[in-house]
């Protein structure tokens, strides 16, 4: 018989492993979704005052869209992380992390990450 132990909690709790990790994925994807609402409604505002205040159309829109789309290489509607430049000894790190590998120095913060 298998006894009660701390790795068995699931177990007793009426969980297996595969379900536990199904509501961490649940919860997971339901912070996302709440992430990306959050983030149309600040784009929709930001747009609505481009729009009043600079006179632009969809059309300007949708050429920026463009133009920061293709920045990477891809016209693939998707912003990949690029690698920056450390400000102190010059050589390229990952744009998601706040040191330099290399040297440690602190990196420029990203209004914008892409993950």
């Amino acid at each position: 018989m298998q006894q009660n132990s701390p790795e068995n909690h699931d177990y007793l709790w009426g969980h297996t492993p595969h379900q536990h990790s199904l509501s961490a994925v649940e919860s997971r994807l339901e912070h996302l979704e709440h992430r990306v609402d959050k983030l149309t409604l600040i784009n929709r505002a930001l747009w609505e005052i481009l729009q009043k205040e600079h006179h632009l159309n969809t059309d300007d829109l949708l050429a920026k869209m463009a133009e920061i789309d293709q920045r990477d290489g891809h016209m693939d509607h998707q912003m990949r992380a690029e690698a920056i430049s450390c400000p102190s000894c010059g050589r390229k790190t990952s744009r998601q992390r706040n040191r330099c590998i290399y040297c440690a120095a602190e990196m420029p913060t990203d209004l914008f990450p892409s993950s």
